[in-house]
């Protein structure tokens, strides 16, 4: 989102929602709320939807799921209307991130290919590195690290082609934590040594990298793990200190809810259950507010508080610890059956927005009485058309078309029988559109014809087989028998050129086929080549052959 198009107000507020993203959740709130006004005010979708989206992310970090999802799903609706694709992709990301912690794998992967849909589309790379990131994470905690690796390594290589960025080294620290760890499940040591040294380079390279919360507490588990696999049992003991002392001063849990749980399986696997029962209690007292919104996360935690009661041997805990896991399984279910009926809901929204859109646009690039291509369309055309052959050196071709006397027809026959020989001419030139040849009415009687790349040859073929196919139509609906005049310009652009020099020698030709009495076809590369006399006739069409005088300019 260009911020910088915004007032100083706007945009000092835009960077106070950022700083306090993760440490003042309320604060950002408010901050969106007002801002959202703003761009409901001035009619902004972007300002709306950038608005939503931080008041959705902080209800995410404050644990309200359902607040979170509501405004997420508003902030995607602006966003899209406003072709902000970055900050779409982090919706979308988002939600992943937010039906991952709500156990609902399904509506994860499918918001996660969401937003890689558009990283795809719009070279979105930092968006790439982060839901990738988020996708290896997921794939890890359904116990398939292989994918989970293959999917990291997607990570790593978008953060890789990112010149610069605010946030580049924190996600490349991540993506290399999250590889490592991968790694670690795969027994993979000799990758492990080499992503460690590769980790120490960055750290070394961004100090400041280490005060980050997350990444300290990231890094400070992977220690653990790494001295725990490498044999070393004191340095291990010593690791596992300093873990214990930063999770009991992390301040929002939540947020690194999946490190935390590692932490937690590799004290079980250990029988470190002192450490364990510790660990559990601080991430009861975390999730207690998030209780409505995360029945999954609390799941998560009950299943180590069976496990651990049920090695300690402590029976009457853990039957009120088993109700307990029953009821949060049964919030869950409920939880997703309401996330997805409001995910469905914004997603059918969209759809019928888009499909709406469509047929919005295929209206407005319709002429109405003919059914082909109107001049605003062909005006596209003609620019898009003219760029391509210009930049790949191949030839482009403008034909112009009328009906000769079509005012007679009119006059004598009615506008009724004019409209129907319009359409006639439409339908003839239909036949041979396809991704080298556009056809479109340019207004009243006159069409006109682009062509990608094809001789003058094929050109001439296509002009003869149009009057043909006017003739069988002209017979079978019984209309008065007319006849078109068309003026072809055919070259290469060059440097100089512009598109009206094609136009311009198109229509040039034109008028030159008419003067001569109409029914015609007047090709020509330059405007030497007008006003050639009539050398033969073919099918009944008039085809000016010029003289060859070499291959001037457009």
């Amino acid at each position: 989102m260009e911020i910088v198009k915004y007032s100083e107000e706007i945009r000092s507020q835009l960077e106070e929602a950022e700083k306090n993203r993760f440490t003042d959740p309320k604060k950002v709130i408010q901050i969106g709320m007002h801002l959202a006004e703003i761009g409901r005010e001035q009619r902004d979708d972007a300002l709306q939807g950038m608005a939503n989206f931080c008041i959705g992310d902080a209800y995410y970090t404050l644990a309200d799921g359902g607040q979170c999802t509501r405004y997420i799903n508003h902030a995607i609706h602006e966003l899209t209307r406003a072709k902000e694709w970055q900050k779409l992709g982090e919706c979308y990301n988002l939600l992943g991130i937010l039906f991952a912690h709500q156990g609902n794998t399904s509506q994860a992967l499918n918001s996660y290919y969401s937003a890689m849909e558009l990283v795809e589309t719009y070279g979105l790379d930092f968006l790439g590195a982060m839901v990738y990131e988020n996708y290896s994470e997921l794939c890890d905690r359904s116990n398939n690290e292989e994918e989970a690796y293959r999917k990291i390594l997607m990570a790593k290589s978008y953060i890789e082609k990112i010149p610069s960025h605010p946030r580049k080294s924190y996600v490349r620290a991540a993506i290399l934590i999250r590889m490592i760890k991968t790694l670690l499940k795969l027994e993979r040591m000799e990758e492990v040594k080499v992503r460690i040294w590769e980790l120490e380079q960055l750290l070394t390279a961004e100090p400041e990298l280490k005060s980050d919360e997350q990444i300290s507490l990231d890094l400070q588990v992977l220690d653990t793990l790494w001295k725990h696999a490498k044999g070393e049992t004191e340095a291990e003991e010593e690791s596992l200190n300093k873990t214990m002392r930063d999770f009991g001063n992390c301040s929002h849990r939540i947020d690194f809810f999946w490190t935390c749980v590692e932490l937690m399986a590799y004290m079980l696997k250990t029988c470190r259950y002192e450490q364990l029962e510790f660990a559990i209690e601080q991430m009861e007292e975390s999730l207690k507010e998030a209780a409505a919104s995360f029945p999954d996360l609390q799941a998560h935690i009950s299943r180590y508080k069976v496990a651990l009661l049920t090695k300690l041997d402590r029976q009457d805990e853990l039957f009120e610890e088993l109700k307990r896991y029953y009821e949060y399984e049964n919030l869950q279910k409920q939880q997703a059956n309401s996330t997805i009926g409001l995910y469905l809901e914004t997603q059918n929204s969209l759809m019928l927005s888009r499909k709406t859109n469509m047929m919005l646009r295929e209206q407005a690039d319709t002429d109405e009485l003919t059914g082909i291509a109107n001049r605003r369309r062909l005006n596209e055309v003609l620019d898009e058309t003219f760029e391509t052959m210009y930049s790949s050196q191949k030839q482009l071709g403008v034909l112009m078309m009328d009906v000769d006397k079509f005012k007679g027809v009119n006059d004598t026959y009615g506008h009724a029988v004019g409209d129907s020989c319009l359409k006639a001419v439409a339908h003839a030139m239909e036949r041979f559109q396809d991704v080298g040849v556009f056809c479109a009415r340019y207004g009243g009687d006159e069409f006109f014809m682009v062509f990608r790349d094809k001789t003058e040859e094929q050109i001439k073929q296509i002009g003869r087989m149009i009057n043909l196919s006017l003739k069988e139509y002209i017979i079978d609906n019984q209309l008065p028998e007319f006849t078109v005049s068309m003026g072809v310009c055919v070259n290469t652009p060059k440097n100089l050129n512009k598109l009206w020099d094609f136009t311009s020698l198109a229509d040039k030709a034109l008028y030159a086929v008419k003067d001569d009495g109409g029914n015609g076809l007047l090709i020509v590369r330059n405007e030497t080549q007008i006003g050639m006399r009539l050398i033969r006739k073919v099918d009944e069409i008039n085809y000016y052959e010029v003289e060859k005088r070499g291959r001037a300019e457009a």
